[in-house]
């Protein structure tokens, strides 16, 4: 036999079984870079808004946008002292939830959430529910500004 064949048939099964594996870890970060925007650094200006516990942050792509076949990364951000910073990411496969990150928080037990099909296949259930945050919804840019001293909400800044 072909040695050559053996070793690129090992490899081939290997990178297989890493991208299959339902913890974090820099093989599996790398299946999810050809995703789209799953390595944005910063919010677009096109993010959508929300005030969580007094503070602003920002979700991109929002939910409005996303579709039902999307194939992606949602982000939430958070800001301190200028800097804006990944709070959790939610990784979509045709429209599905299947896995999210939270690099605001190393190690968090959902990094070993997996779902296929709408369906938990790795992690602790109660952990995992937590997920169902995903998609985020927000509204649209600029509202945060917009609404700082309306109490009802304005039609233009409707969540999705």
């Amino acid at each position: 036999m072909n040695v050559g064949f053996h070793l690129t048939k090992n490899i081939l099964i290997a990178a297989f079984l890493i991208l299959q594996m339902p913890n974090k870890s820099a093989f599996a970060d790398a299946a999810v870079e050809p995703l789209l925007n799953c390595r944005l650094l910063a919010p677009p200006a096109a993010s959508g808004e929300a005030k969580v516990h007094g503070n602003l942050i920002k979700v991109f792509p929002r939910k409005a946008e996303m579709g039902d076949a999307y194939s992606g990364c949602q982000t939430v951000w958070g800001e301190d002292n200028g800097q804006w910073f990944q709070i959790m990411v939610g990784i979509f496969e045709q429209g599905k939830l299947t896995r999210m990150r939270v690099p605001s928080r190393p190690g968090d037990p959902i990094e070993l959430c997996l779902q296929k099909n709408g369906e938990l296949v790795a992690g602790d259930a109660d952990v995992c529910s937590d997920m169902e945050v995903f998609p985020y919804s927000s509204a649209p840019p600029g509202c945060s500004t917009k609404q700082s001293g309306n109490k009802k909400e304005l039609p233009e800044c409707h969540f999705d």
